[in-house]
C-alpha cells in the first residue's frame, strides 16, 4: 500500500515498552517495497517520496533505529543518473525532516534488472552525493551479497568482501 495505516498510540506506547522490556536493539523496519527512490516516472516519484517520508516517520514515533530500504530500480538513464535520483529524494527526506533522529539504511541488492545498489560503489556513490551524511547506514543482506557476486561463503572471500566494503563504504556505516 502507498499510504500506511495510521499507527495507534496505545500500539506506540506498547511497543516502545516492550523494546526497553526485552532489551532487543538495534531494531529497524523495512520500508515498503513500492517505494522505488530513482524512478523519473513522476507520480511514482512522488508517491515513492512521499511514502519513503511516511516510514522515516513512523520509525522516528516507534524509536526505531531506522529504515532499511532498497535504493531503487533505475527507470530511464544510466546507473549514475539513478544514484544521484536516489540521493536527491533522501536529502529532499532529510530537509523536510531536518531533526529526524532515525537514519536511512540503504539495503544492498541482489542486482537484478536494473535495481541500484547491488555494488559497494553505488553505495558509496549515493552516500557521496549526500555530502558523507551520518543519517545514512548500510545493511547488507546476505542473500544479495551471493546473488550480486561476492563471495562470503568461504573464509578468504569473506575476508576480501568486507576489506572492500572498508575501503569503499566504512565499516562505521555497517549497522
Amino acid at each position: 500500500r502507498w499510504v500506511a495505516k495510521p499507527l495507534d498510540p496505545g500500539d506506540v506506547t506498547a511497543f516502545r515498552t516492550r523494546i526497553v522490556e526485552t532489551g532487543i536493539t538495534p531494531v529497524v523496519s523495512h520500508a515498503s517495497y513500492l517505494i522505488n527512490l530513482a524512478t523519473t516516472v513522476s507520480t511514482l516519484r512522488e508517491q515513492s517520496i512521499a511514502a519513503f517520508i511516511d516510514e522515516l516517520d513512523r520509525a522516528e514515533t516507534l524509536g526505531l533505529m531506522g529504515v532499511v530500504i532498497h535504493p531503487g530500480t533505475c527507470t530511464a538513464g544510466d546507473e549514475d543518473d539513478g544514484l544521484r535520483l536516489i540521493a536527491e529524494a533522501i536529502a529532499q527526506a532529510f530537509r523536510e525532516r531536518p531533526r529526524g533522529a532515525a537514519l536511512v539504511l540503504l539495503e544492498h541488492t541482489a542486482g537484478q534488472g536494473r535495481t541500484l545498489g547491488y555494488r559497494f560503489e553505488h553505495l558509496a556513490t549515493i552516500i557521496a552525493h549526500l555530502e558523507g551524511s551520518p543519517r545514512v547506514g548500510i545493511c547488507l543482506d546476505t542473500c544479495h551479497l551471493l546473488a550480486s557476486g561476492y563471495d562470503i561463503a568461504s573464509a578468504s572471500g569473506y575476508e576480501q568482501t568486507f576489506d572492500t566494503f572498508d575501503r569503499t563504504v566504512g565499516i562505521a556505516r555497517l549497522k
